[in-house]
C-alpha cells in the first residue's frame, strides 16, 4: 500500500490557514534578513568610510572657474524628513578647499537667500551636480565685484588662508548655501574641495537593526519549530 504524501495540519487549521502562517514566516523571515544585512552594512561604512574626526566624506573634486566665485546653492534642509527635523539628526557638514599654491582661498557656508543677495550683479559659477565624473556647472552673468568676502556679516561658517582650509558647521533648519572664492573676490579660481558629513549616532541605529532582525528572525524560527513540532 502507498504511503499517504498529504501535509499534515495543525488541529482545526485549514489550508488557507496554513498557507497564510506559511507566508507570514516567509514574511518575516525576509524582514529580519534585510535589517540585520542593512545593520551589517551600516557598521561597515561606519568602520571603513568614516575618517579619523568621525566625518563621512566624499573624494576631492577639483572645481574651477573663471568668473568670481563657485557656490553650491541646494543644501536644503527645511522641514522634517518621516516625522524627524533636522535638529533631530544631530549631524555636522564639513568643506575643506584647497587653492593654487601661494593663492589664499575663502570658503563659507551661508543662508542662500543672503549668498545670492552678496553675489547679485557678479559673475559666478554654480555647481549643478558632481560626484560621477566631472562636475556639471551653471554660469551666472554679472559685472560687480563683490566686497570682500571675509568682511560680510552673513556666514555660518567661514574660513580664509593660503593654505587646505575646513570650514565645520552643526546642521540648521533652512536653505543653505556654501561658496568658494579668491579672498580678494578676483576673478578666476581652481580649488579642490571635499565636504563630508557626521552623523554620531548612526552606528546605534546599525546596531538596533540588528538586534531588531535578530529578535524577528528568533521569533520566527520558534514558530515555525513549535509548528513543526504540532505536526
Amino acid at each position: 500500500m502507498e504511503a499517504s504524501t498529504q501535509t499534515q495540519t495543525l488541529p482545526g487549521e485549514s489550508r488557507g490557514g496554513r498557507i497564510a502562517r506559511r507566508i507570514a514566516i516567509s514574511v518575516a523571515t525576509a524582514i529580519a534578513l534585510i535589517n540585520i544585512l542593512g545593520g551589517i552594512a551600516l557598521i561597515a561604512v561606519h568602520l571603513i568610510v568614516r575618517d579619523d574626526d568621525g566625518y563621512y566624506s566624499t573624494g576631492t573634486e577639483t572645481f574651477e572657474t573663471d568668473a568670481r566665485a563657485i557656490a553650491v546653492k541646494d543644501i536644503d534642509l527645511s522641514g522634517d524628513r518621516g516625522g524627524l527635523d533636522v535638529d533631530d539628526l544631530s549631524a555636522a557638514i564639513r568643506i575643506q578647499i584647497e587653492g593654487e599654491p601661494g593663492e589664499s582661498a575663502f570658503v563659507g557656508i551661508a543662508a542662500r537667500e543672503d549668498l545670492e543677495s552678496y553675489l547679485a550683479g557678479s559673475a559666478y559659477t554654480v555647481v549643478d551636480d558632481f560626484g560621477d565624473g566631472p562636475p556639471s556647472y551653471d554660469q551666472v552673468d554679472g559685472t560687480a565685484r563683490p566686497g570682500l568676502p571675509a568682511s560680510q556679516d552673513i556666514w555660518v561658517a567661514a574660513s580664509q588662508g593660503s593654505s587646505r582650509q575646513t570650514v565645520e558647521w552643526e546642521a540648521d533648519v533652512g536653505q543653505w548655501a556654501a561658496v568658494a572664492m579668491n579672498a580678494d573676490a578676483a576673478k578666476g579660481l581652481e580649488v579642490e574641495a571635499s565636504s563630508g558629513v557626521k552623523i554620531g549616532w548612526l552606528h546605534w541605529v546599525a546596531l538596533g537593526l540588528i538586534v531588531f532582525g535578530s529578535v524577528v528572525g528568533g521569533t520566527t524560527w520558534l514558530i515555525a519549530s513549535g509548528t513543526r513540532r504540532g505536526r
